[in-house]
C-alpha cells in the first residue's frame, strides 16, 4: 500500500469509534449530577440521617467524575466500569432506605435522582448493545419503583418508559457508531489497496510493458526467431494490459498525499527538479528550467519527473523522428508549473478513447495518475496538426 493511504487506514483502525458518544454521555452525567445535587440541597433536611446522605452524595460526585473520565479515556476498562456503574447506581438508590423514613421515600425520588440513574442505562446500551440497554432500563426502573414501595406505579409512572427507551436508543447509537467505523476502516483499506495497485500499474507500464512493446516492434528485424519472440512479446503485452486495466482510471490518493515508491531513507529529502530535468536535454529535447534550483521532496519530484519522461516517451514514439519536445519549468510563489510540448502532428480525434479501450494506460496512469497522486493537476491540449502540450501544476 502507499504510505499515506496505509497510514490513514491504520489510524482509522486504531481510533475509538465510541469516544465522541462517551464524551457526550460524560457531559450528560455532569448535568444530571448537578440536578441531583440541587434536589439534595432541598431534601437533606427531611432525611433522618442527613450527614450520611451528604457523604453518599459525595461518593456519587466522585464516582461520576471518575467514571465519566475513564469511560472516555480507557476503552479497555469500559465493560468493568459499566458493570460497576450499575452496581453503584443501585447501591446509592437503595441507600435511600437508610437515610430517610418511609414517609419520605414512599412519595419522593431516591437519594441519587432517577435522572442521574439514567447514566447507568445509557452506559449499558452504549457498551453492550440494544438488549443490554433494554434490560438495564427495566432493572433500574423496577428498582426505582421498588424503593417507593409501590409497584402499582409501574402502570402510571413514566419512569420505566423513559429509562427503557433511553437504553434502547443508546444501544442503537453504539451499534451504529461501531458499524460506521468498521465500514470506514474497510473503505480506507480498499482505497489503500487500490492506490497500491495504481502505483504498480504505472510501474508495470513504464517498465515491463515498454520493453514488451519494443520487442514486439523490433523482433521481426532479427529474422524468424526474432519474429517468434516478437509475437510472444505482443501476446504477453496484451495480456498484461488486460490484467491491469481493471484499476479505476481516477486516482485514489487524496490531494496533497503521496504514493510515490521512494526508498524510506530518502523520502522527504529535497531534490532539485531543475537539475533532473536538465539531464533529459538532448538533440530532440529542449529544456528551459531557469537558473535557480527548484527543490521538492523526493516523492513529489520523482512522480513529476516520471510523468515528464512518459510524456517525452510518447513524443518519441508517436510524433515522428523529426519532432522536437520542449520542456519548460517555472517556479512560482505558491506552485511549480512544468510544461512539456512537442511540434509533432498532434493526436487525432478519438485516439485517446481508442487507446483506453485497448488497455493502453500511458495517459491515464503514467501521466495523469502520477501527477494527481501527489496533489497536482495535469492538463492536456492536443489537436490534429498542432502538436501535444502537457501542463503539470503542483501546489507548494
Amino acid at each position: 500500500m502507499s504510505r499515506t493511504s496505509e497510514a490513514e487506514a491504520q489510524q482509522a483502525a486504531s481510533d475509538d469509534p465510541m469516544k465522541y458518544l462517551w464524551a457526550t454521555e460524560g457531559a450528560f452525567r455532569m448535568l444530571t449530577l448537578a440536578y441531583s445535587l440541587f434536589i439534595h440541597t432541598g431534601a437533606v433536611d427531611h432525611y433522618t440521617r442527613p450527614h450520611l446522605a451528604t457523604a453518599l452524595i459525595a461518593v456519587q460526585c466522585i464516582w461520576s467524575g471518575v467514571v465519566a473520565l475513564a469511560l472516555f479515556a480507557r476503552p479497555r476498562w469500559r465493560s468493568w466500569l459499566v458493570a460497576g456503574d450499575i452496581v453503584v447506581t443501585l447501591g446509592l438508590m437503595y441507600a435511600t432506605w437508610i437515610v430517610a423514613d418511609a414517609s419520605w421515600w414512599d412519595h419522593n425520588q431516591s437519594l441519587p435522582t432517577t435522572m442521574w440513574a439514567t447514566n447507568a442505562v445509557l452506559a449499558a446500551g452504549m457498551q453492550w448493545g440494544v438488549t443490554a440497554g433494554f434490560l438495564a432500563g427495566v432493572g433500574i426502573s423496577l428498582a426505582s419503583l421498588h424503593i417507593g414501595d409501590d409497584l402499582s406505579w409501574m402502570v402510571r409512572s413514566p419512569t420505566m418508559p423513559i429509562l427503557v427507551s433511553s437504553g434502547i436508543a443508546a444501544g442503537v447509537g453504539g451499534v451504529g457508531a461501531r458499524r460506521s467505523h468498521a465500514q470506514l476502516v474497510a473503505a480506507l483499506e480498499l482505497r489503500a489497496r487500490a492506490a497500491e495497485r495504481e502505483r504498480l500499474a504505472r510501474e508495470v507500464h513504464d517498465g515491463v510493458l515498454q520493453v514488451l512493446a519494443l520487442m514486439g516492434r523490433k523482433g521481426p528485424s532479427f529474422g524468424a526467431e526474432g519474429a517468434a519472440l516478437a509475437q510472444l512479446a505482443t501476446e504477453q503485452e496484451r495480456a498484461l494490459r488486460t490484467l491491469i486495466a481493471d484499476v479505476d482510471e481516477a486516482p485514489i490518493a487524496a490531494p496533497g498525499s503521496s504514493s510515490a515508491p521512494v526508498d524510506a531513507s530518502t523520502d522527504g529529502a529535497p531534490v532539485d527538479l531543475r537539475r533532473e530535468l536538465l539531464a533529459l536535454a538532448g538533440d530532440r529535447v529542449r529544456v528551459s528550467a531557469g537558473s535557480s534550483p527548484v527543490l521538492l521532496d523526493a516523492a513529489r519530484a520523482g512522480e513529476l519527473l516520471a510523468a515528464t519522461k512518459q510524456a517525452l516517451a510518447n513524443t518519441e514514439r508517436h510524433a515522428g523522428e523529426s519532432a522536437t519536445a520542449f520542456v519548460l519549468l517555472e517556479d512560482l510563489d505558491d506552485e511549480v508549473t512544468l510544461t512539456v510540448r512537442d511540434d509533432g502532428p498532434g493526436i487525432p480525434d478519438g485516439r485517446l478513447a481508442e487507446a483506453k479501450a485497448q488497455g493502453r494506460m500511458g495517459v491515464s496512469r503514467s501521466i495523469v495518475g502520477r501527477v494527481e497522486s501527489i496533489g497536482g493537476r495535469a492538463y492536456l491540449e492536443a489537436a490534429p496538426g498542432e502538436g501535444v502540450e502537457w501542463e503539470f501544476t503542483l501546489p507548494r
